[in-house]
């Protein structure tokens, strides 16, 4: 073979290194732990962190079962009494019915300075659009689980008139807030003391209780655990204030038509779960960066706080930097378990 034919020739990759000293004998570099979440996983957590806009979707958990999916609204104003005092408050569950007044708002003839129901003077109330009344639904008709709702207020008077401020309080464990008044919201560390803006405030709900997750008939509003209370400086004034309520809900049961499954996603559920309930459900402004910031949230949850199997090349180097290693434990294990087992 003439020497321009070797040059010409293409010469084999080169292979590996077999020198000992060579780092690839020693150690694999660890690969990136990713992580991913269900589409399911994905709108409940659009759910429980944007429900004004989020579309309806189910809880992606045990037990699977078909139910219908709805997202209801409703929207109105409110205003500060002649006590310098106002509110709105909600309980989520009445918002299944569209005959239940799950909304309690003040005009400016509240003289009250507390949350209370709505049989009170100056005390208005307000349905949502719901599909179904309370009377159809029933445990062996019509039941439904709420799987996102939330409630945001913004200012929505005259620039002249906007002052005090606002305390937005969603309660950790759904106590009923009514018979709460400043001094007793103040009182929680949860609540937020807002300054008045023409931005939203938003209240979201968050299921921390084992019904929360159950398909209920009871939409008797006789808790409403979030509120926002209004405070003027000027008693003089009625200050008015824009407030919209949404409901992501699912619904099931034989009378209930249009019934789609859910995709069950345990440990995604768990995860998402787990880090809205470590959240205080009071946000202000933009509901699509809470959102963006839940997703990480729920990555690093996935990536950390999640029991499952990995790549043991990805392990070692975690465990190599703890007090003792793998091969010690393997090692302390033997040295303890062999002289046991000469004994028997």
């Amino acid at each position: 073979m003439t020497k321009s034919k070797k040059k010409n020739q293409a010469r084999p990759p080169p292979g590996p290194r077999n020198s000992d000293n060579h780092p690839s004998n020693h150690q694999s570099k660890p690969a990136k732990k990713a992580t991913q979440i269900s589409c399911a996983c994905s709108e409940y957590c659009h759910a429980l962190c944007n429900p004004f806009e989020a579309k309806p979707t189910g809880l992606p958990t045990f037990p699977v079962l078909p139910s219908a999916k709805y997202r209801v609204f409703a929207r109105g104003t409110a205003y500060t009494g002649t006590a310098g005092v106002g509110f709105i408050s909600l309980d989520p569950r009445a918002t299944a019915a569209n005959d239940q007044h799950a909304i309690r708002y003040t005009s400016a003839s509240y003289a009250g300075t507390t949350i209370v129901d709505g049989t009170n003077p100056g005390v208005s109330t307000a349905v949502t659009n719901a599909p179904y009344t309370s009377a159809q639904i029933d445990p062996d008709i019509v039941q439904y689980r709420v799987v996102g709702c939330g409630l945001r207020v913004r200012f929505g008077g005259t620039e002249l008139n906007r002052g005090g401020f606002k305390i937005a309080f969603v309660d950790p464990t759904h106590r009923s807030v009514e018979t709460r008044d400043e001094a007793s919201l103040l009182s929680e560390p949860q609540a937020k003391k807002l300054s008045v803006t023409r931005n939203w405030t938003n209240l979201l709900y968050r299921p921390v209780l084992n019904s929360d997750l159950s398909f209920s008939s009871d939409t008797t509003p006789d808790a409403p655990y979030m509120a926002v209370m209004l405070v003027s400086p000027d008693t003089s004034i009625a200050e008015l204030f824009e407030w919209e309520v949404y409901s992501l809900l699912e619904y099931q049961g034989a009378n209930v038509r249009g019934q789609t499954h859910t995709n069950a996603d345990p440990v995604g559920f768990a995860a998402v779960s787990a880090v809205a309930n470590q959240t205080n459900g009071v946000m202000q402004g933009n509901s699509t960066g809470h959102v963006n910031q839940m997703m990480k949230a729920v990555h690093h949850y996935l990536g950390n706080g999640i029991s499952g199997v990995v790549d043991v090349a990805q392990t070692i180097p975690k465990v190599a930097n703890t007090a003792m290693t793998a091969m010690d434990i393997f090692e302390d294990v033997l040295e303890i378990g062999l002289p046991l087992l000469a004994l028997l």
